[in-house]
């Protein structure tokens, strides 16, 4: 196991444990006044549900920590397929311009597909301020 990838699995564990004491403890606050058996059950649920809002944190992590580069890369590729997708139902749409779209269309969410694996090895052609010469 790499170094990152040890470091992510620890600090989710540590996000999911935080989560569900938090989750126990705001509980605890308001069933007071509920029997023993649904005080027992809370913290069970807590415990199940607490992976997954950490799963959903560290995604909105992870997007947020994404490249401004990147970011900006995928979201005009997101726009061109909304327009792309809307252009296709158009039925005034040609056999030919059909064609020319579906492929622009594949072309656009493989590119997609592929963006942050591109950028990692630098095979996309954009980099980051910080990464950038300074030279230049």
């Amino acid at each position: 196991m790499s170094e990152a990838e040890h470091s992510s699995s620890s600090s989710r564990t540590g996000l999911t444990a935080t989560i569900t004491g938090l989750l126990v403890s705001i509980s605890a606050l308001f069933t007071a006044d509920l029997s023993i058996e649904a005080k027992t059950i809370i913290p069970v649920i807590a415990g199940i549900a607490s992976p997954f809002i950490a799963a959903g944190i560290s995604r909105i992590q992870r997007k947020v920590e994404q490249a401004p580069e990147l970011t900006d890369y995928l979201t005009a590729y997101e726009n061109d397929l909304k327009y792309q997708k809307k252009a296709l139902k158009d039925e005034n749409l040609s056999a030919e311009a059909k064609a020319d779209l579906e492929t622009r269309y594949s072309t656009t969410v493989l590119k997609m597909a592929t963006a942050h694996q591109d950028f990692r090895s630098e095979t996309l052609g954009i980099t980051t301020k910080a990464s950038a010469d300074p030279a230049d």
